[in-house]
């Protein structure tokens, strides 16, 4: 199985918002804050930029695609944020802006 690193590009803003294909699929990522409970939010979008998942809380240890399982527009893989050495964290608003922090993507295939 390969994992393959996605780096929001902050560039001094909340919000990052990128194509990737994992698995053959493409899927647009949007990445953003809520400066109020300090949290890391992401929203997922299909080819055609129809909403898949919205509101989505980032969480450190979870597989974040895995409740949405069943949407077949989305990558099959697994979904999940670590530090950019690969080690859990709980993100914060400084990890990320910080660029300490990646999602990374665990393929199904080769």
């Amino acid at each position: 199985m390969t994992i393959r690193k996605i780096t929001p590009q902050f560039n001094g803003s909340t919000h990052a918002s990128q194509v990737v294909i994992r698995d053959g699929v493409r899927v647009r990522l949007d990445t953003y804050t809520n400066k109020i409970d300090s949290s890391w939010y992401l929203d997922v979008f299909d080819a055609d930029d129809n909403p898949l998942i919205t509101g989505l809380a980032i969480a450190s240890g979870l597989d974040l695609f895995f409740p949405y399982q069943y949407l077949a527009a989305l990558p099959p893989g697994a979904l999940f944020v670590n530090t950019q050495t690969g080690e859990p964290f709980d993100p914060t608003l400084d990890t990320w802006e910080n660029d300490a922090a990646a999602l990374y993507y665990q393929e199904v295939a080769g």
